[in-house]
């Protein structure tokens, strides 16, 4: 076997040593050509050319008896319905809403997978997210279609309106009723837009309290609650819980239905008698503590914990038997166990109603204690 393999490599290194001569004879004899044709030229007073040196044959192309051109494959992306279809409900929610609530995209996602039965698509959210933004993109350039000339359109109607809505706040800081329905149906008809054509009032207000946070929306005779003193949200509530007790005695004495403007009378009527005028008390204020059965409010109801380890005492043993509370039958025991410790009472004598902000404070304070997430 060795003898063989030596055998093999003085062949191999024969075959080299040929070549490599081969390759020295015809440089050779370039040179000795091209030396001659300069001598000749020298003679003749010609010059010598590179395309007068002989040049090596070009090597043959290979040719295959029966050659097929190559077949115009492309590839098709199975995923590709799946994001056409999430694009378009994208589409159709972005045509409508320019800034859209929070995890929208990742709703559309879900519902497009689940309606076209596609739970093994488990591509990341990110790369999901950036194609449908692509394509939306694509979709969406002014002028490439008739889409997105009726996109730009919309987008400088809501900038005509949002610019006549500024006006309107500037000279008057609270609209009245139908005011901006007005106005926006105005703007629409200069637009072309069809009666029928929905115009968000939210893109308008969102846009306006982002650029302008530091503008008051109510009226300077309005006084927000969380700027008043701790003396004067005792008068404040001193006030409401008159005119709501008025309110339940004048509707226990007519038990039909009251007249309009009952209401706002009984409000003016205790703001008179308590010599109370610096504040306002909306009638949706007053119609609110009825319908939650909050009658007497104090904002010390808070604090009022003294009820508190009986209470997730109860409500727990509730939960162990698989039985849910929901607010209302925790203020509803809440408040018996207040009336049993003879605490229902403030110093004035009225009742106190623990209510939904009592209710609030009691799980702040008592999450840890409760057993079971089933609160209402």
């Amino acid at each position: 076997k060795i003898a063989e393999l030596k055998a093999k490599r003085r062949k191999v290194e024969a075959k080299i040593a040929a070549k490599a001569k081969r390759k020295r004879e015809q440089a050779a004899a370039a040179a000795a050509f091209v030396a001659a044709k300069e001598a000749a030229a020298k003679e003749g007073g010609t010059a010598t050319t590179t395309d007068d040196v002989p040049k090596k044959p070009a090597k043959r192309k290979r040719t295959t008896k029966n050659f097929q051109p190559k077949s115009n494959f492309k590839f098709v992306d199975p995923d590709d319905a799946l994001y056409t279809e999430m694009t378009e409900r994208y589409y159709k929610i972005k045509e409508a809403n320019e800034h859209l609530p929070s995890r929208t995209l990742e709703k559309i996602i879900a519902e497009t997978k689940r309606d076209m039965h596609r739970d093994d698509f488990n591509v990341p959210y990110r790369n999901v997210y950036n194609e449908i933004k692509r394509r939306w993109k694509m979709r969406s350039d002014v002028g490439a279609t008739a889409e997105g000339e009726k996109i730009k359109k919309i987008k400088e109607m809501y900038d005509e309106l949002y610019k006549r809505y500024c006006e309107m706040k500037s000279s008057q800081k609270k609209l009245g009723t139908g005011a901006f329905a007005e106005l926006g149906n105005s703007v629409k008809l200069e637009f072309g837009f069809p009666d029928d054509f929905a115009i968000s009032k939210n893109r308008i207000t969102y846009r306006y309290r982002r650029e302008f946070p530091d503008r008051k929306s109510n009226p300077d005779h309005v006084v927000e609650i969380r700027s008043l003193s701790s003396e004067d949200k005792k008068r404040r509530e001193h006030l409401v819980n008159e005119v709501v007790a008025r309110y339940l005695k004048v509707k226990d004495a007519n038990p039909k239905k009251l007249a309009n403007g009952t209401i706002s009378r009984i409000i003016e009527e205790t703001k008179k008698d308590l010599d109370i005028h610096e504040f306002d008390v909306p009638e949706s204020s007053i119609r609110g503590r009825i319908h939650r059965k909050s009658y007497y409010v104090s904002h010390e109801n808070g604090n009022r914990d003294d009820i508190d380890d009986p209470l997730v005492e109860t409500i727990n043993s509730w939960l162990k038997n698989g039985i849910s509370v929901t607010r209302e039958q925790g203020l509803t025991l809440a408040n018996q166990m207040l009336s049993g410790k003879n605490l229902d009472k403030d110093s004035d004598g009225n009742t106190i109603t623990l209510d939904a902000v009592w209710w609030k404070c009691f799980l702040n304070r008592c999450h840890h204690k409760l057993n079971g997430n089933a609160l209402g």
